[in-house]
């Protein structure tokens, strides 16, 4: 890792196995990249785990994978807490409804260091939302307003997908 520093990376995600709690702390201690936890991290007892062994700099928080909404912010406030950051990740493919709750969770909490997602149809042949949710021109997307996630489905093309 010390070879990556000229690079100024600003984060390795999950370089071993999600299990080795151990070895992510080993190397966290001595990493001059930060090291960023994904797939050891999916529940907030993950968090407090990944926050006791001192094993990431930096949460990924997934929406889907994290649980949702609540459980995202709480595995947040649980690094706050700690002082680790953290970062918005996506699924690849995911349609408008996950972009939808990815955008509320980067634009309202604070402090997000990084934000994936919102690709829509850069991924998909079709999304299932009326209005596109796709990022634009340098990876801008703006805030979505309103109540709840503020897109209307097009149910034709849920319907399509149906058996």
């Amino acid at each position: 890792l010390a070879a990556f520093a000229p690079f100024r990376l600003d984060g390795l995600e999950q370089p071993l196995a999600a299990a080795d709690l151990d070895g992510m702390a080993w190397l966290t201690a001595r990493s001059a990249v930060p090291i960023i936890a994904d797939e050891s991290l999916v529940s907030a007892a993950d968090a407090t785990r990944l926050v006791a062994a001192r094993a990431c700099h930096l949460f990924n928080i997934r929406i889907s994978k994290c649980g949702g909404l609540l459980q995202s912010l709480r595995i947040r406030h649980i690094g706050a807490r700690a002082g680790i950051g953290c970062m918005l990740g996506a699924q690849v493919g995911e349609t408008a409804l996950l972009s939808a709750a990815g955008r509320h969770f980067g634009t309202r909490v604070p402090d997000v260091r990084h934000f994936e997602g919102s690709f829509g149809t850069l991924l998909l042949e079709q999304d299932i939302a009326e209005d596109a949710l796709t990022f634009g021109r340098g990876g801008e997307a703006v805030t979505i307003p309103g109540p709840g996630l503020g897109v209307e489905v097009d149910e034709s093309r849920v319907l399509a997908f149906a058996r």
